[in-house]
């Protein structure tokens, strides 16, 4: 016979197989039992740490569908009503203003261009396709040029040559890293100067990102980690095996350090 046992101490929980077997004589009497108790505590937070990262990895892909959905329908999709506007009025002007009916259309043409550039920017947002031509270092750069461009932020990148050391699973999570945070610089630190750094090392490559912006209290992170996205990021670096650090105080900015190690001969962890 054989059970499973949880025993709560304070706000830690451990966990015990408890293991019986009974002892008969030769006649067959039962005279009494032999136990085993063994302790299975990390073995069950491990299957419960699995199970955490399978719904969160679910929340994360629908969290993921409801952003692209709000900005197709957004962007895209408030363009493409419009040209169907313009469309329509430009048929019906054609019999009674000619002049007019071309303006309509000239007017529906620049209406297609900007659809096909917010197709594009949409495409390019989901999977740039440096990132699977070029690597990690050469999607980092076209990023942080674009935001740099768009936005007038002073962003100083430096990157070491990783030499295709990573995995496409490793070099994906670095990239939405840097998207992530420098995302959120743009909507609540209000930063001037920005530094993201991609460093090298033996046995693992580093991704930092620092501004010097407003900051913020990591003491209460926990409540706000799911509107900085946070969670996310640490749950994808986490699958690699790597670690998030977050570094901040009130009006001194932020450095997040990301490490990585990086992927040993026979091993495939993406």
């Amino acid at each position: 016979m054989r059970n499973e046992v949880e025993i709560v101490t304070g706000k830690s929980s451990t966990y015990h197989r408890i293991i019986l077997g009974p002892i008969v004589t030769d006649e067959k009497e039962l005279i009494g039992y032999i136990g085993l108790i063994q302790d299975i505590t990390q073995s069950m937070r491990a299957f419960k740490e699995s199970k955490h990262f399978s719904a969160r990895l679910v929340e994360i892909q629908e969290e993921e569908r409801a952003r692209i959905s709000r900005e197709i329908h957004d962007s895209l999709g408030q363009l493409l009503t419009a040209l169907q506007f313009e469309i329509t009025a430009a048929a019906s002007a054609f019999s009674a203003d000619a002049g007019h009916a071309e303006r309509l259309l000239n007017q529906s043409r620049e209406t297609i261009s900007k659809a096909i550039l917010t197709a594009h920017d949409i495409c390019h947002v989901l999977r740039p396709s440096l990132l699977d031509d070029f690597g990690l270092a050469a999607a980092l750069k076209d990023h942080v040029k674009d935001f740099s461009t768009k936005w007038n932020l002073d962003i100083e990148l430096t990157c070491n040559e990783i030499d295709d050391r990573l995995s496409k699973s490793a070099e994906t999570a670095l990239f939405r890293v840097t998207q992530e945070c420098l995302s959120n610089v743009l909507k609540h630190a209000g930063a001037k100067r920005i530094a993201v750094k991609l460093k090298s090392h033996e046995e693992s490559v580093e991704l930092e990102i620092v501004d010097d912006g407003c900051g913020f209290d990591p003491d209460k992170l926990p409540k706000s980690e799911k509107k900085f996205g946070l969670l996310g990021m640490r749950e994808r670096i986490s699958i690699l095996k790597g670690q998030l650090e977050i570094l901040a105080k009130p009006g001194e900015g932020t450095t997040v350090r990301t490490v990585i190690p990086i992927r040993q001969e026979g091993e495939d962890y993406g």
